[in-house]
């Protein structure tokens, strides 16, 4: 951690600020109910948060700690604000859960993901992107976990994330956010950790798990999405061929799209297909029908 602070203080358009207390670190610690991963506390002992003249905004620990103190719900309470940019889309670092110690990009509307593995890491990355007037895109950093590979210890957290989003009533909000968390730390060799998430009773935990297997580039993740496309297939068949025996019209767009008369009507097929297995299915879907 202190060779990148050297680093950075030493490039023009970044002035490090004045180390945190042991007073200051201990009250934050305090107020978030657990110890820092070292390397934060060495960076908050180094310096208590940093200036780029033209870059987003490194807040001091307080300010990182009560940043999120709105949102703070049971999946927020995990980490702690390392980066403002421009208040908004803040980067963070977990400070306990599965997930201590990597680094998260949180997109108020968009996709968040876990993206390096550590704030040092992160930092590097930064260093390596500054221009010479300070300034840094952090949007469009590198992240550790762009590349293919995946380490023991990606997987193990990954895991162990999945364990915490299946055990915990997380808000609705943040359950897909907490899947998607998870199943980034998973590689080609974890296809069936992830694929049955297709199935998942939350579409947007289902659809996490989809855009993942999209991102996998492995012959287990192509056959577990062409199955996934054939039972969606098949499913709007099915659901096309109730409703025209119930005496509606239907028309089939783009293979997926349901569009039920009258009024034109569209089916939400991803919601219609986590509840596939439900026993009165056929009545549920004829009465979301109805109430179009």
């Amino acid at each position: 951690m202190k060779e990148v602070l050297s680093e950075l203080a030493s490039m023009p358009g970044v002035e490090l600020n004045a180390p945190a207390s042991a007073e200051e670190i201990a009250a934050a610690e305090a107020e978030l109910g657990t110890t820092l991963p070292e390397e934060v506390r060495d960076y908050y002992r180094t310096c208590n948060g940093l200036l780029l003249d033209n870059g987003p905004d490194f807040p001091d620990l307080i300010s990182g700690v009560r940043y999120l103190k709105d949102v703070r719900t049971i999946l927020f309470s995990q980490v702690l604000v390392v980066v403002d940019n421009q208040q908004s889309n803040p980067i963070c670092v977990f400070h306990k859960g599965p997930l201590r110690g990597y680094v998260a990009h949180v997109f108020h509307d968009g996709d968040s993901r876990v993206r390096w593995r550590s704030f040092s890491s992160l930092l590097w990355k930064i260093r390596d992107q500054l221009s010479s007037d300070g300034d840094v895109d952090v949007e469009e950093l590198p992240g550790d976990l762009d590349e293919a590979f995946r380490s023991e210890h990606d997987v193990e957290a990954g895991r162990g994330m999945i364990q915490f989003a299946n055990t915990t009533e997380l808000d609705e909000a943040d359950r897909p956010i907490a899947y998607g968390f998870a199943f980034i730390l998973l590689g080609d060799e974890d296809v069936a950790e992830i694929a049955p998430f297709l199935e998942h009773e939350d579409m947007f935990v289902a659809r996490a798990a989809r855009d993942r297997l999209g991102q996998l580039k492995g012959e287990a993740a192509r056959k577990a999405l062409a199955k996934h496309r054939e039972e969606m297939k098949a499913l709007v068949k099915y659901c096309a061929e109730l409703f025209q025996g119930a005496g509606r019209s239907v028309t089939i767009e783009h293979e997926y799209n349901i569009f039920v008369e009258p009024g034109r009507m569209g089916l939400n097929l991803e919601a219609i297909y986590t509840q596939r297995k439900r026993p009165d299915f056929d009545q549920w879907v004829l009465g979301i029908g109805r109430r179009g």
